[in-house]
């Protein structure tokens, strides 16, 4: 997460803290809704794209991971993204914010609003 967040701060430096939390694609749906429901921008990156000398550059990875999120958005920074897994690469969701706080209250709201509708 840190990596990812260093390479979020080169294009918005406000941005200083994640979380990381569940993938699927039955959550993939879900989330979509509600970030089109809370007017949120939800990015994407599908690992299994990524070529294998980024792969195989120290840090590579984060960098390409990061511009092809950024990418999926018209060059913004999304509030949420999700990257599908790819072999030994996990697919996971990540929301980012300004403030450590500002991530743990949108998360928590996020969570409560997918057990309630569950």
């Amino acid at each position: 997460m840190a990596r990812f967040i260093l390479e979020i701060m080169k294009v918005d430096p406000e941005i200083r803290a994640g979380i990381n939390f569940i993938y699927n694609e039955e959550f993939r749906e879900w989330l979509r809704a509600y970030c089109d429901k809370n007017n949120l921008l939800l990015g994407h990156v599908d690992r299994s794209k990524e070529p294998e000398d980024i792969k195989k550059e120290e840090g590579g990875s984060m960098v390409w991971k990061v511009e092809q999120i950024i990418q999926s958005v018209d060059g913004r920074i999304p509030d949420i993204a999700y990257e599908t897994g790819a072999v030994g690469k996990e697919p996971v969701s990540v929301l980012v914010g300004k403030s450590a706080v500002d991530v743990v209250m949108r998360v928590i709201k996020l969570g409560e609003e997918y057990a309630k509708n569950r």
